[in-house]
């Protein structure tokens, strides 16, 4: 969780790389991450990200990768 009180523009170029993608006021922050060995020569790894900035929707973002080792 962080409660960010910022007054300068959200929008600007500026004003986003200083927040990092967040917003004035409360924003929600959650991740879920597994990485399971299948066998000697395969891993897999599943993560799932979620944010709820300011008064936008909720995001979430998942992710899926196969490694194969040889």
């Amino acid at each position: 969780y962080a409660n960010i009180s910022y007054n300068g523009n959200t929008e600007s170029s500026v004003g986003y790389a200083l927040l990092q993608g967040l917003q004035s006021g409360s924003n929600w922050l959650w991740n879920l991450s597994l990485d399971k060995k299948l066998s000697d020569k395969l891993n897999l790894s599943l993560s799932y990200d979620g944010r709820k900035t300011g008064e936008s929707k909720i995001v979430n973002v998942g992710r899926v990768q196969l490694q194969a080792l040889f």
